[in-house]
């Protein structure tokens, strides 16, 4: 009975850790699981392109088409240059975060895409995009509008909720 016992227990282990690797999934170029990046929910999809493009798929909430060069932030005299286009499906209260590094600044950073209600309405759903240096305390974001500022962490994660209000 015991020995029945030992059996079922190691049988239930060995699934437990299969579906635990299983649910680790993808990594991104640097070793990084890449179902960390998301904070609501896991993507559908995640298609690693090469280091600075990432084809991502959300499902009914939101799709990150393309993330390339094209976007020049300079903060603290480093210069990093990335980009990305952004195509809205379904409901906007969803966000999502995709990491990306310059090889030129050699900086591991993080862009975090909104679709919330403060920034449109139902018809004109902007995405607010908030970049993150992991070397500091502070975030550079610019709305749709190119206004930009920086805040810090700490105010961020209060202020990240509005993101989940749906629109009316």
């Amino acid at each position: 009975m015991s020995r029945l016992r030992l059996m079922m227990i190691s049988n239930i282990a060995i699934i437990l850790l299969c579906f635990g690797t299983a649910a680790q999934g993808q990594k991104d170029p640097w070793g990084n699981p890449i179902l960390s990046w998301f904070r609501v929910r896991p993507p559908q999809k995640v298609t690693i392109v090469n280091k600075l493009e990432y084809r991502v798929d959300m499902g009914l909430h939101c799709k990150l088409t393309r993330l390339d060069l094209g976007l020049n932030i300079t903060q603290y005299g480093a210069s990093i240059s990335h980009g990305f286009t952004v195509t809205r499906l379904g409901s906007p209260q969803m966000w999502c975060r995709v990491s990306w590094k310059d090889p030129e600044a050699n900086v591991l950073a993080t862009t975090i895409i909104f679709f919330n209600a403060l920034w449109g309405d139902e018809d004109h759903c902007h995405p607010e995009c908030v970049y993150e240096i992991n070397t500091h305390g502070y975030q550079k974001y610019t709305n749709v509008n190119q206004s930009e500022g920086y805040k810090p962490w700490e105010n961020f994660v209060k202020w990240r909720d509005f993101s989940r209000r749906r629109l009316r």
